[in-house]
């Protein structure tokens, strides 16, 4: 396996901290799905039957996409950490930091029209 010492448990990385791999090509990712759990600051998604918990940093860009009265598309909104419901679709922008990633942004989507 990349990152493990030959002899060594297949998860044991060799790198103390996964940023400073030279095997990973971008500290930056970004995750979809549906909002099942929220606790604290951290999202629990669900899409396609996998799931990821991911901790939303204090001073996250936090943004609903709000449909137009007009019916035709959406526009940003800022919005609060509490205004996150179970239930909605969105999309969190991560950055991987000691290892783990924590969310960076946070896009809710909107709701589809029928």
């Amino acid at each position: 396996m990349i990152g493990a010492e030959q002899g060594e448990d297949a998860l044991t990385p060799t790198t103390p901290f996964l940023e400073e791999s030279k095997v990973i090509q971008s500290r930056w990712a970004s995750a979809r799905g549906e909002v099942t759990e929220i606790k604290d600051r951290t999202l629990t998604l669900v899409a396609n039957g996998d799931s990821l918990t991911v901790p939303v940093r204090e001073g996250a860009e936090l943004i609903a996409m709000v449909r137009k009265a007009e019916g035709a598309g959406s526009e940003p909104k800022e919005i609060e950490f509490k205004e996150i419901k179970v239930g909605d679709k969105i999309v969190v922008q991560m950055e991987l930091i000691s290892g783990n990633f924590e969310g960076r942004g946070v896009t809710v989507l909107p709701v589809p029209t029928k």
